[in-house]
């Protein structure tokens, strides 16, 4: 089944978008693929997460997604089928990886 990936910095146990909304093939993973995002500027996660506060990771049905569309999704837990708080003790525990399901 395609996923797709929210990354918010936001403590929410759901996902809220406040404002403009992205198409419904924005962050969308196929089976068998994978996503790859990098600590940018700061050239490796140490240094990001010295600057920054943990992210969540939400992964989404796409079939929701496709369905009801994001504006529907915000503020809900529909279509959500994975959340992940991200930060740098749970990347050196999961060997920097994030995985579905």
């Amino acid at each position: 089944m395609a996923v797709n990936l929210r990354v918010e910095d936001s403590p929410d146990t759901i996902y809220s978008r406040n404002g403009a909304f992205p198409d419904e093939n924005r962050g969308l993973i196929f089976p068998g693929t994978s996503d790859i995002h990098g600590p940018g500027l700061y050239q490796c996660w140490e240094n990001y997460y010295m600057e920054s506060y943990p992210h969540h990771y939400f992964i989404f049905s796409h079939d929701t997604v496709k369905a009801i569309g994001w504006e529907q999704i915000s503020g809900t837990n529909r279509g959500l089928l994975k959340k992940v708080k991200v930060d740098l003790e749970y990347l050196k525990k999961n060997n920097f990886t994030i995985t579905y399901p």
